[in-house]
């Protein structure tokens, strides 16, 4: 959560497959409106004063220009309008975030995938930016990580290289086959498509990454499988 406050509703079922955008949680929502609509009132109470100061500036403009008033009084009046027209652009500015706090008490899905359970139950307190509140896994596609040791990156980067391409730039475009420990489940294809920019020195292996299309949820994050490479 960006905002602070407690869990007022829970709007999913735990292990269920969400889309993104759908809203998940709500956090009691009452303070933030209060918040809003005391924003509001100083915006209005603002742009009154800007109305009133622009008037009283024109006036002196008008007075001194007959000799009326001194120019000193021009000036001040100048400087209070300006001094309004600041305070309502903050004013403007409180609105704008106390709208967006208010937005942020709902809490959506930044992204499709199957929901763990909730951690947190209606009526705790939740800390912006600290409590978890529960996990989502992206399960179509899927990515496999894996390492390979410096030999290996060589012969893969010079394989890459004939195809017009470099490993770590969508790596090579090579295609790669996983199959996991249940030999009736066949093997999945897909295409390496990052590798990152340096070898790690105390292993000297090199962390690389494949895709594939898992439409079924056959393969799930965490579990372990044998990549073949070409």
């Amino acid at each position: 959560s960006r905002v602070g406050g407690y869990l007022d509703e829970v709007h999913f079922t735990d292990g269920a497959m969400v889309e993104k955008g759908r809203l998940l949680f709500t956090i009691d929502q009452r303070p933030f409106k209060t918040a809003l609509d005391q924003a509001k009132a100083e915006q209005i109470a603002a742009q009154a004063l800007v109305d009133f100061t622009k008037v009283q500036f024109e006036r002196a403009q008008s007075l001194v220009g007959r000799g009326n008033i001194p120019v000193s009084t021009v000036d001040d009046r100048r400087r209070e309008y300006l001094a309004a027209h600041a305070r309502a652009d903050g004013a403007h500015a409180a609105v704008a975030r106390a709208e967006l706090d208010l937005e942020y008490t709902e809490i959506r899905a930044p992204l499709s995938g199957r929901i763990d359970r909730r951690l947190i139950s209606v009526g705790n307190l939740v800390d912006a930016n600290l409590t978890v509140l529960t996990t989502i896994v992206s399960l179509d596609p899927i990515h496999f990580y894996f390492e390979l040791d410096e030999r290996q990156y060589l012969d893969y980067a010079a394989r890459a290289r004939t195809n017009g391409a470099s490993l770590n730039e969508g790596a090579g475009n090579l295609k790669v086959k996983v199959r996991v420990a249940d030999d009736r489940i066949p093997p999945a294809a897909g295409t390496l498509d990052f590798a990152e920019n340096r070898l790690d020195r105390e292993t000297g292996t090199m962390r690389v990454r494949a895709t594939f299309a898992n439409p079924d949820f056959v393969f799930q994050p965490g579990m372990f499988g044998y990549i073949n490479v070409p």
